[in-house]
C-alpha cells in the first residue's frame, strides 16, 4: 500500500515538473534579433502580419500575391528558430542598400541580413547559413519591354549579346552572368526602380529578374513600367540564397546553431521549396524553357577591365 502511494506521488511529481517546464518554456522571453533590411521589406513584413492577424510562426502557407522572396526568407528565418526552440522578436535596422546591410552585420550593429551570394563566397565577419535556395534553383528571366521585338525574338546567346543590359551594382551573380554574355553595354544602377526606368526610358534592352508566380506571362511591374520575359528562356546565375549572421554579435553562435537546426527540420518537412514556390519559379518547373547560360565565369576568366571588384559584391534580396 505504501509502495503504491510512493509510486503515485512520484508520478504526480514528474507530471507537475513536466508541466512547470512546459510553462516556463512557453513563457520564456523572446530574444530580439536585429535584421538589416530595406524599408520596403520591413513595411511588407509588418503589413502582412497586420493583414493576416497572426504570428509568422503560425503561417502554414504563403498564398499571398503581394509578397516577395525577401518576406518568404523572413518567414523561414522565424520558423526555423522557433522549431529549434528559440523564440524571437524582429527589430528592423533600416538600410538603403545591401552593401550597407552587410556592413551593419559585419560591425555587429545588426545580427542578420538576407543575401544571394556567388558560389563559394562568404563575406568576412559573417556566418553564412546553409542555402535556403540552392544554386541550381536560381533561375532568372530575361526581362525587357514587350514592344522590344528584337529582344523578344532572341533564341541564342549570340543574339542576346548584340543587345544592352542593366543590373544592380549589388547583384554580383547577375553581373557575372551578364559579363559572360558580353552585351554591347552593361549599365550598373543602385535600385530595382532604376532598372525599370533605364529599360523604359534610356534605351537599355534587358535585365535579369526572378520569374514571379502570380502574374500573367510572368510580367513584372514597377509603378507605371511593365516588363516581360523573353518567352522560353532563362539564365542560371550560379548563386545561392542565404542568411548572414554577424560574427561579432554576442548572440551569433547561439542564433546560428539554432538556425541550422531549424533549417534542417524544415528541409525534412519540405517547407523551404513549398514556401518559395509560392513566390518564384524553379527551373524544374520550366520544362519547356531553355537554359541559355549554363555556367558563370570565375573572376580569373573575366577580362581585367570587367572584373569590377566582384569579390566584394554579394547580392541583395531587393526584389
Amino acid at each position: 500500500m505504501l509502495s503504491n502511494r510512493v509510486k503515485n506521488n512520484s508520478y504526480l511529481f514528474i507530471l507537475c515538473s513536466f508541466l512547470c517546464m512546459s510553462f516556463m518554456a512557453s513563457a520564456a522571453p523572446e530574444k530580439t534579433i536585429k535584421i538589416a533590411a530595406t524599408q520596403r521589406l520591413a513595411d511588407l513584413y509588418q503589413s502582412i502580419i497586420k493583414q493576416k492577424q497572426k504570428q509568422i510562426i503560425d503561417f502554414t502557407s504563403l498564398n499571398l500575391k503581394n509578397t516577395s522572396k525577401g518576406f518568404t526568407s523572413l518567414v523561414i528565418l522565424k520558423q526555423a528558430l522557433h522549431k529549434a526552440g528559440l523564440a524571437t522578436k524582429v527589430e528592423f535596422v533600416i538600410s538603403p542598400t545591401f552593401k550597407r546591410s552587410q556592413l551593419l552585420v559585419q560591425s555587429g550593429a545588426a545580427l542578420i541580413t538576407l543575401a544571394t551570394l556567388r558560389e563559394g563566397y562568404e563575406p568576412s565577419g559573417t556566418l553564412k547559413s546553409s542555402p535556403l535556395i540552392e544554386s541550381q534553383d536560381m533561375a532568372r528571366g530575361i526581362y525587357g519591354l514587350k514592344s522590344n521585338h528584337a529582344l523578344m525574338k532572341v533564341k541564342t546567346l549570340d543574339e542576346l549579346k548584340k543587345l544592352s543590359a542593366v543590373t544592380n551594382i549589388a547583384w554580383g551573380g547577375d553581373i557575372k552572368a551578364l559579363q559572360e554574355i558580353e552585351p554591347t553595354k552593361l549599365d550598373l544602377v543602385s535600385s530595382l526602380r532604376a532598372i525599370f526606368t533605364r529599360i523604359a526610358y534610356r534605351n537599355i534592352d534587358f535585365a535579369l529578374l526572378d520569374l514571379p508566380m502570380w502574374t500573367p506571362d510572368f510580367q513584372r511591374r514597377n509603378e507605371e513600367v511593365m516588363l516581360v520575359p523573353v518567352p522560353g528562356l532563362f539564365i542560371n546565375t550560379k548563386t545561392a540564397h542565404h542568411i548572414l549572421i554577424s560574427k561579432t554579435h554576442p548572440d551569433s553562435q547561439k542564433v546560428y546553431q539554432a538556425l541550422e537546426q531549424g533549417l534542417k527540420i524544415m528541409r525534412e518537412q519540405n517547407l523551404l521549396k513549398k514556401y518559395y514556390r509560392q513566390v518564384k519559379l524553379f527551373p524544374s518547373e520550366l520544362s519547356n524553357w531553355k537554359l541559355l547560360a549554363k555556367k558563370v565565369m570565375t573572376d580569373s576568366q573575366l577580362q581585367p577591365e570587367k572584373q569590377l571588384q566582384l569579390s566584394n559584391i554579394a547580392q541583395s534580396d531587393a526584389e
